[in-house]
């Protein structure tokens, strides 16, 4: 240890290289790792998830199609199969949530 720490100290520019190799290593990997923690390993924040579903309008020329709010809010109003209804966009212009109780 003591002739590793007087060769980082006769070179600095390699040992501050070396510390700093170090510290990216370890902050990506922690961030990394919270992110997989997050999304893969801890459980959703809901009583069942199990019984979670997603919905969504379809066109011929597309599969996926996001819900118009018009849509969205009659499908509140008249969906009689869900205990709660939500909505979300991707889009990052106008970020809304409209959800509400069946």
């Amino acid at each position: 240890m003591r002739f590793a720490i007087r060769c980082l100290w006769r070179r600095p520019v390699f040992g501050l290289a070396a510390i700093l190799t170090v510290a990216l290593g370890v902050g990506a990997n922690t961030a990394l790792f919270g992110v997989i923690h997050t999304v893969l390993i801890q459980p959703l924040p809901f009583r069942e998830p199990g019984k979670l579903v997603q919905i969504w309008e379809t066109h011929p020329a597309l599969p996926q199609l996001q819900v118009a709010v018009p849509d969205f809010q009659d499908w509140l109003n008249e969906a009689q199969s869900f205990e709660q209804v939500a909505a979300y966009t991707l889009s990052a212009d106008r970020p809304r949530h409209h959800g509400g109780q069946q």
